[in-house]
């Protein structure tokens, strides 16, 4: 176990009991000239300083060394690197006042977080700690992932359209004929803050997009069909039109509620709904493009290229 015990300027006066007995029983004591000179002769290790450059000096450090270090060790201090390099298990800290803890102190500012606004769902008194664990997140998941019947915008086309949604903190998207919610869900998981409002006319497809919201943790209010179930909702930041596009009067409700300079996103994979999107492009502007992808496939002993279906899809933003 390697011990970092922090200091202060005003050396063995500030130190804790817990720190001065720590250094008391300590037999090497390693740490820079300014450091180990404020330790008094009550502290009898052997004291060591650290040579330049010091990465190496710490990656060879024995088993049972005590280190000084200024203030808390684990504000941008040595105490970061010792658990980095020999993990948490290894490493022990009595840390002392911070350097941000005297600044607030001779300033008279508070230290906590959401000082001037906090949520009103957080005490007042509270510590926040985040421990990020890797696990088997992906991008853009997989078709499987989601509950569906078959009305759903496949993988490829999917991640397409979600680079060209390209949500940004904070953004509400509005997902018009939302089948199982895929678009909605993924926005929803691909940036902080994001939610999504989900049009659906299917009564069955709305409890499958709000069970999928459920399973992956995700904000996404489920509404009727649109453009009817506009009424009410929260104002978008960027429109995407999946489906009914050439229902009467649609891209003219969805362009009315769009905000200037929010976006909007529509994709046809018929012949009627890709005509309707030339003649906004024409009238517009905007970029319009056609995704076309093939997937391999058994021929027999051998694999074949199977064509999805061409997919248009265009793209403005409101001025």
């Amino acid at each position: 176990m390697i011990v970092v015990v922090g200091i202060g300027a005003d050396g063995m006066a500030g130190l804790s009991g817990e720190a001065r007995a720590e250094l008391a029983r300590a037999g090497t004591i390693y740490g820079s000239r300014r450091q180990l000179d404020l330790l008094d002769e009550s502290v009898s290790a052997q004291r060591r300083e650290w040579p330049s450059p010091m990465l190496p000096a710490l990656r060879s450090l024995p088993d049972g060394v005590h280190v000084l270090a200024s203030g808390d060790p684990l504000l941008y201090g040595v105490g970061g690197t010792l658990v980095r390099l020999f993990g948490t298990q290894n490493v022990r800290v009595v840390p002392h006042v911070s350097s941000v803890a005297l600044a607030c102190a001779r300033m008279g500012w508070t230290v906590q977080e959401w000082a001037v606004s906090p949520p009103g769902d957080v005490d007042d008194l509270n510590v926040v700690a985040v421990h990020y664990l890797p696990d088997e997140r992906v991008a853009s998941l997989p078709d499987d992932a989601f509950d569906h019947d078959g009305q759903i915008t496949k993988h490829g086309v999917r991640a397409l359209t979600l680079a060209t949604l390209s949500a940004r903190p904070g953004e509400l998207l509005w997902d018009i004929g939302a089948g199982s919610g895929s678009i909605a869900v993924e926005w929803a998981r691909s940036a902080s803050g994001c939610a999504a409002i989900a049009f659906e006319r299917d009564a069955a497809r709305r409890d499958r997009i709000r069970r999928n919201a459920v399973a992956f943790g995700v904000t996404v209010e489920v509404r009727g069909a649109a453009p009817d179930a506009f009424e009410g909702a929260a104002d978008p930041s960027v429109i995407f039109v999946g489906g009914g596009a050439t229902q009467p009067g649609l891209l003219d409700a969805c362009f009315d509620r769009l905000p200037g300079n929010g976006r909007l996103v529509a994709n046809a994979v018929t012949a009627e709904s890709e005509a309707l999107l030339v003649q906004w492009y024409s009238s517009v502007g905007g970029e319009l493009r056609r995704y076309q992808h093939y997937s391999g496939e058994p021929l027999g002993k051998f694999t074949g290229w199977r064509p999805a279906m061409p997919v248009t899809q265009w793209a403005v933003r409101k001025r």
